[in-house]
């Protein structure tokens, strides 16, 4: 419960699954979703492992990776909105390579957010033992991905489903502008926290 109420918390990974569905159709947004859920696997089997207690003791790594995601929000909210400036036919001219570059975004997306580690050290230090069985270690980190990316494939099938994607769609541009205008807002909140 505590994982889906983790991945239902608005912020720039579901911008970034909207975006996905909305220029590249439903595949390109179930893999960002695979992407994503990957992503969150490796951070949850990472804590178990006992690497966050590594970069946790390590702040400087852990500053490090926050800067590089503040990076890539920034990135991806520039270029949305400069490419809210053009037509959309250059979009859709994109749009083969779309699949494969959704996956990457919501993979990236995911393992460039540290505080994803954070999260799962405040929640599985509640449940691993030193004692407990590595097949039970495993069940926690499959089950916090396969979660994640079940909760996206959700809003992936609402988006295509509804008249939401049409919406989005039929107002590109705006769309654009106004998810790349969040993930630069995401990207300043998460810098502040990061100095």
């Amino acid at each position: 419960m505590v994982c889906l109420l983790g991945a239902m918390s608005p912020g720039p990974s579901l911008a970034i699954i909207i975006k996905n569905t909305t220029l590249g159709r439903q595949k390109s947004g179930m893999l960002a979703a695979l992407g994503h859920g990957i992503g969150v696997a490796i951070y949850a089997s990472c804590v178990i492992v006992g690497l966050g207690l590594v970069l946790n003791s390590y702040p400087h790594l852990f500053s490090i990776i926050s800067w590089v995601g503040v990076v890539f929000l920034v990135w991806i909210g520039v270029n949305l909105v400069r490419s809210s400036y053009r037509s959309s036919k250059v979009e859709l001219r994109e749009e083969r390579h779309r699949s494969l570059r959704g996956f990457v975004e919501g993979f990236a997306i995911a393992i460039l957010n540290p505080k994803i580690m954070a999260f799962f050290l405040a929640i599985f230090s509640q449940f691993i033992g030193p004692q407990q069985p590595w097949s039970e270690k495993c069940i926690l980190a499959l089950t916090a991905g396969t979660i994640d990316a079940g909760w996206y494939s959700f809003v992936v099938l609402f988006l295509v489903r509804g008249s939401v994607v049409f919406w989005l769609k039929r107002h590109w541009n705006l769309a654009n502008r106004i998810i790349g205008i969040f993930l630069i807002c995401s990207a300043a909140f998460l810098s502040y926290g990061t100095i």
